[in-house]
């Protein structure tokens, strides 16, 4: 209510602070106009946020977001859902900085998940120069294995 009061006021005051700073009449109904007509519009969007769980057309659907999350949420009790990851002592490599895409190199390696993830590390901090011969001798020396 405080907002809309305030609102009122300002459509009444500021023709009479613009008018001064124009030359002419149609440049402060332009001006005022486009103040007065920004505020309302922007306090009616405010008004439509302010409530986003109804019945207006524009609303959102609580009960449809509600039966995502419960169906999202019964995904992640599933068994296959449950089981823990685990790495396989043969594993594809897809990422190869000069591959085009056409083959894959199979590799096996002994390295336990933690020590997979901190090499991730060392490539994602390295500079990219770096990380083709940083991966090439991890490749390398993977294979020799």
């Amino acid at each position: 209510q405080m907002c809309g009061f305030l609102l009122m006021l300002h459509w009444i005051i500021v023709p009479f602070v613009v008018y001064p700073w124009v030359s002419s009449a149609p440049w402060a109904f332009a001006f005022c106009f486009i103040q007065v007509f920004i505020l309302w519009s922007l306090n009616f969007i405010a008004v439509e946020i302010e409530n986003p769980f109804g019945t207006d057309d524009n609303d959102l659907d609580g009960r449809h977001m509600q039966r995502e999350m419960n169906r999202h949420l019964l995904l992640l009790i599933r068994p296959h859902a449950i089981g823990i990851p685990t790495l396989k002592r043969r594993h594809i490599q897809y990422h190869d900085w000069e591959d085009d895409g056409t083959h894959t190199r199979v590799a096996t390696s002994d390295r336990s998940f933690a020590q997979v993830w901190h090499s991730v590390q060392d490539v994602v901090a390295t500079p990219l120069k770096k990380q083709k011969s940083l991966l090439y001798r991890r490749t390398d020396s993977a294979q020799s294995v």
